[in-house]
């Protein structure tokens, strides 16, 4: 998927598109899709120039299509052409018939003796770079992975044995063009998370002023609680503290129930500390 209105990425898809190639042996004989979106409605590229940066073999050919989301542009063409270009053989099909009947038993019996808890709605925001991804896989996962920078959403659910619901956490990219969409993800929010990278003190202001304009927003009720996290404060050489990123704002933050957790990756402990207090102050 690329957002053809952002063409200084094309770097990052190609690489990230070769990459995948890469971890995929087989690759030639699976379909593969190109969807071109449109994320804000502006086109400053081509998707083919995509392929222009990639070599592929001259026997792949991945079809292209391109919409937008936002409007439902192009998605039955895409929904389309998955069911169209998956086929299973008649073993295959057994198989999978056969797996389907017995995880079919296995979840009523699971459904039986547990029913899947409730979860509350949690949107993660903050400016691009500050960390969020890599928080959302690190509490997930409970150890650290790749990430790339997030174009559109990230969605993970959380569970805790000892929480009566679980969270799921929509971990919404950062980029400036990006901003404009948050408010999508604003509806019906049990709590909300927002990440600042307190080591680079060029953007403390402006992650400052995005916050207010979240906590403005007529989504937003003041009984939801704001869980901040001062991410990467085992990179913070330059002396910024919590106070820093507080100061002028307090009228905002004072609203509602709010927490700041200075965090870094080295210290997972630091993630889940903050994510009890949100749950514990979700009403």
């Amino acid at each position: 998927m690329l957002d053809l209105s952002h063409k200084d990425r094309i770097e990052d898809y190609s690489n990230t598109f070769t990459f995948l190639l890469d971890q995929i042996k087989d690759y030639i004989n699976i379909p593969i899709l190109i969807f071109g979106n449109k994320f804000n409605g502006i086109k400053e590229f081509e998707s083919n120039e995509l392929f222009k940066k990639v070599e592929l073999p001259p026997i792949l050919s991945p079809y292209i299509i391109e919409g937008n989301i936002l409007t439902g542009e192009g998605l039955t063409d895409l929904l389309e052409y998955i069911y169209n270009n998956i086929e299973f053989t008649e073993k295959e099909e057994s198989n999978n018939e056969e797996v389907a009947a017995e995880n079919s038993k296995n979840e009523n019996e699971e459904s039986n003796n547990k029913e899947e808890k409730p979860s509350y709605k949690i949107s993660m925001l903050g400016l691009g770079d500050s960390g969020k991804t890599k928080i959302l896989f690190l509490l997930k996962l409970n150890e650290k992975v790749l990430t790339l920078p997030t174009i559109g959403f990230n969605v993970e659910t959380i569970k805790n044995e000892n929480w009566e619901k679980n969270m799921t956490i929509w971990d919404i990219g950062g980029d400036e063009k990006i901003r404009a969409f948050w408010h999508i993800y604003l509806e019906n929010l049990n709590g909300l998370i927002w990440v600042y990278d307190i080591s680079n003190k060029n953007i403390l202001e402006e992650s400052k002023k995005e916050l207010i304009n979240l906590l403005n927003a007529q989504e937003i009720k003041e009984s939801i609680p704001l869980l901040i996290y001062a991410n990467k404060s085992d990179l913070n050489n330059s002396g910024n503290n919590i106070e820093d990123f507080t100061n002028g704002i307090e009228e905002y933050l004072n609203k509602r129930p709010y927490y700041i957790q200075l965090s870094n990756q080295d210290d997972i402990e630091s993630y889940k500390i903050g994510l009890e207090w949100l749950y514990n102050n979700i009403k």
